[in-house]
């Protein structure tokens, strides 16, 4: 059975489960083995940033049998329904599976979105939105998904991401328009949601037989502030016992644990439950995180007894990725590190993750959040933005895309990206603000018929805390609206028109059409 068919399935699964709007007991089914993580109290508005990793610990080949490992938030037509999901076939989806009839959606990277009728829930005059870019999972390696809230044009659109954590690489995921009712965002202030991993095969296999695909979640986390909880956890019905779910700390985590054959595996990942740790090592802790001009200052208590001999700093938002991890100067029972934040995006909570070792053995991994003090955003930003570049456009139906290159310089990172050209309607005053995502800042302005076959031009410009970038220059061409047109044919004005002349040749007379008898004739 073809992808689109398996995500058919799925859905219509939980839409028949979920019409009322209470979580499904357990995704279950003949042909599919899930287990979940339930959550509550969580927070979602037309301003809300929402984020969680997922890490698979084992990632199975489709040949055995088709995996995802999901984030669904809603799951109703009462709620905003954002969707994420990572699959072994090499995709990362984001969905809306409940928008307005008439909502937009936009490719964005490597990214395809499509739109489909009617909804999850067969709900008339209701479409759903859906969006995949090609991403194929790696054992052991974490994957943050972010959904991000936009305004564009007045309208309310959505960008979803994720981002490598070991090579701070972020993929686009599309963006969706989907205004909500005023009824449905007053609900999505406190609505519950899951994390689902489901092993799908048409002809399943036994339950003895089912390889592992076991996953850790980190928490569920929302820019308003307010934390969602965990409310319960469902194992599968359909193999009972097969599954189960830790909850981790430091970071405070939660692994799903499911099947039971090995699939392909980080050879180098190691059982991460707490009381394994805690048997072979204290668990380490931040005792200080100081930002001080360009550098972060980090100590690390490692505990009384029992010490990590070796232990790592990884944070992909300063450049230390899992490859390069950096060791820390253990003296005692303190580790410390003091590491440049030149390339740290301004005003982003800069995750900090501990890798202990033991006798060459990983024995504790602790991850936790640190925001960067406006103090240092000001010594990150000591200099104006590097100019916009790689300036390029296109017409999408009645938008105009606008995209440019956002350099990143040390100390010279740009905040904010803004565009105006007066033939546009668009003035210095009030410009257009872009979206920033990483290295490539994106622009949408709106395109009628009476803009048809002309060239405007446009400024772009970064900003930051020191100020403002040189500017760039572009040009945005609107295609003419084609026009038919059916020549009338052409007729002589009179009888005279056509040039005639009467010519003799001896005794032989003729009419020629010119102006002149040919050689040999002369003109009677």
């Amino acid at each position: 059975m073809k992808r689109a068919a398996v995500l058919a399935t799925i859905i219509a699964f939980i839409a028949s489960m979920t019409a009322t709007g209470i979580s499904p007991v357990a995704a279950d089914s003949p042909t599919q083995v899930s287990a979940h993580i339930d959550w509550a109290g969580i927070n979602l508005t037309t301003d809300t940033a929402l984020s969680q990793t997922i890490k698979p610990m084992n990632v199975p080949s489709t040949s055995i049998g088709h995996v995802d490992w999901g984030i669904h938030m809603g799951n109703s037509e009462r709620y905003i329904f954002p969707n994420f999901q990572l699959s072994n076939s090499g995709m990362a989806n984001f969905a809306f599976y409940d928008v307005p009839a008439g909502s937009r959606v936009e490719n964005v990277g490597k990214s395809t979105c499509n739109l489909r009728s009617p909804n999850a829930f067969q709900t008339a005059n209701t479409w759903r939105a859906e969006c995949s870019a090609p991403l194929m999972p790696v054992a052991g390696e974490t994957y943050e998904f972010v959904l991000k809230p936009l305004k564009i044009n007045g309208s309310q659109w959505w960008a979803g991401s994720v981002t490598i954590q070991s090579t701070g690489e972020v993929i686009p995921l599309g963006r969706i328009e989907n205004n909500p009712s005023p009824a449905v965002l007053n609900a999505s202030q406190s609505m519950t949601g899951m994390n689902q991993i489901t092993f799908w095969k048409e002809t399943p296999p036994s339950c003895s037989s089912i390889p592992k695909f076991s996953t850790v979640f980190g928490p569920l986390l929302t820019s308003t502030g307010s934390a969602p909880q965990v409310s319960g956890t469902r194992n599968s019905e359909t193999c009972p016992g097969l599954s189960g779910v830790d909850t981790l700390s430091n970071p405070v985590s939660y692994r799903v644990n499911i099947g039971t054959k090995s699939g392909t595996q980080d050879t180098n990942s190691k059982p991460i439950t707490s009381d394994s740790r805690s048997e072979s090592t204290d668990a380490p802790s931040f005792s200080l995180v100081s930002f001080a001009g360009s550098k972060v200052n980090i100590n690390v208590n490692l505990g009384s007894t029992n010490r990590p001999d070796k232990i790592y700093l990884v944070s992909p938002a300063l450049g230390i990725t899992e490859a390069k991890r950096v060791l820390g100067k253990i003296s005692g029972s303190v580790a410390t590190w003091s590491v440049g934040i030149g390339s740290l995006l301004s005003g982003e909570s800069i995750p900090l993750k501990l890798v202990s070792m033991k006798n060459g053995i990983e024995t504790n991994v602790i991850e936790e959040f640190f925001s960067v003090p406006s103090a240092v955003k000001s010594a990150i930003s000591g200099s104006v933005p590097v100019a916009p570049k790689n300036i390029t456009t296109r017409i999408i139906g009645t938008s105009g895309i606008v995209t440019a290159v956002a350099t990143l310089k040390a100390g010279a990172l740009a905040q904010d990206a803004y565009l105006f050209g007066s033939s546009l309607g668009i003035t210095s005053a009030k410009p257009i603000k872009g979206e920033i995502l990483a290295t490539k800042v994106i622009f949408e302005i709106p395109v009628d018929t009476s803009m048809a076959g002309k060239t405007f031009p446009f400024t772009v410009y970064y900003e930051n805390d020191a100020g403002k970038s040189a500017p760039a220059a572009g040009k945005i061409s609107v295609p003419a609206i084609p026009k038919i047109t059916i020549d009338a044919p052409k007729f002589p004005t009179s009888p005279g028109a056509t040039n005639t002349v009467f010519c003799l040749k001896g005794s032989i007379s003729r009419t020629f059409a010119a102006k002149s008898c040919p050689p040999g004739w002369k003109k009677s």
